[in-house]
């Protein structure tokens, strides 16, 4: 578990689950008593919530492709159904996010807080893609660069912190000691095991947009918003 409270308050999220039994602000009562479900015991630091993030970063690529296609409607009821269809999808949009944060932190694995930087923080990535057409255009080799990069940066930065007195993996104990059944403990949320994810996605990716299928189809159709909606989780 990390000294220094500063960075872990930066660096790290605490669980609802765990922080109840560890919090001080209960010193003269029991803390509440949270009820956990087969999906609540995550072992990875909770914020921003990695949930929310996706789904909001997801959801915003298809509303904005979608969109982007009504906008070209020039007579007047076009530009009606426009503003109709806007609304729906942003509502739609809005209902799904709002449904995710809520279920996540009725589950205790996240504070409101977090699901809510997640959300935000989804639409940022979303964005930083969209702005970004380097990325549908890099070659295999980049991709296989990038990700030994990545990979290099993110090991570093770990034995950086681990000389700081810093534990990466700080949050798995928690979960293991406050977790209300063992058999619920997925060890796939940890952040190496997300980290491995995300970098055999985006060497997957690399494979995909150099493949001669994908090239083949893209000179037959625009595929942008399905690319980005295949980039953003």
């Amino acid at each position: 578990m990390p000294k220094n409270g500063g960075t872990e308050r930066i660096l790290f999220g605490h669980r609802p689950y765990w922080w109840v039994q560890e919090t001080m602000i209960y010193p003269n009562q029991s803390s509440p008593c949270l009820e956990q479900f087969p999906i609540t015991c995550e072992t990875g630091p909770g914020s921003p919530s990695g949930h929310a993030m996706g789904s909001s970063c997801v959801w915003y690529v298809m509303v904005t492709a979608a969109l982007s296609y009504t906008v070209r409607w020039k007579d007047k009821s076009a530009v009606t159904l426009h503003r109709l269809t806007w609304s729906f999808l942003w509502s739609m949009f809005w209902i799904i996010q709002i449904s995710v944060c809520i279920s996540r932190v009725f589950i205790a694995t996240h504070f409101p807080h977090q699901v809510v930087l997640g959300v935000f923080a989804g639409i940022l990535v979303a964005e930083a893609f969209e702005h970004t057409p380097a990325i549908q255009t890099a070659s295999l080799r980049m991709y296989i660069k990038t990700n030994l990069f990545l990979f290099i940066f993110a090991l570093g930065f770990y034995l950086s912190l681990k000389l700081l007195d810093i534990d990466l993996l700080w949050s798995v104990p928690k979960a293991k000691k406050w977790c209300a059944n063992p058999d619920w403990i997925n060890i796939d949320t940890t952040p190496f095991a997300g980290l491995v994810r995300n970098l055999g996605a985006l060497f997957g990716l690399g494979l995909g947009i150099n493949s001669e299928m994908f090239i083949t189809s893209c000179k037959a159709a625009d595929l942008k918003p399905l690319f980005s909606i295949i980039v953003t989780p």
